[in-house]
């Protein structure tokens, strides 16, 4: 685990039929808040939807802590699809 600035586990799921985002906030080490999305049935969404929903949520939380003047910020994702589509967008 990181013990300096801001760290954001993010992870999109697919569980008994839903798909759903969540997100750990960690400052300094220390465990500050947590979020979680339900975002509807496996047949309205998508997991890659989930993820990608979660990154937005991390996002969100990441802008609560910038007042703390925190030099960095770590999002850890563990999604691979996620992170190539990332690499190669375009405005």
């Amino acid at each position: 685990m990181f013990k300096k600035g801001i760290v954001i586990y993010i992870d999109g799921s697919g569980y008994k039929g839903n798909i759903g985002a969540g997100v750990i906030l960690y400052s300094n080490g220390y465990k500050q808040s947590e979020l979680a999305f339900r975002m509807g049935t496996d047949t309205q969404h998508t997991v890659f939807e989930g993820e990608l929903t979660a990154i937005i949520l991390g996002i969100h939380h990441a802008r609560k802590f910038t007042g703390r003047r925190q030099k960095i910020i770590t999002f850890n994702i563990d999604n691979q699809v996620t992170l190539l589509t990332m690499k190669h967008t375009r405005p």
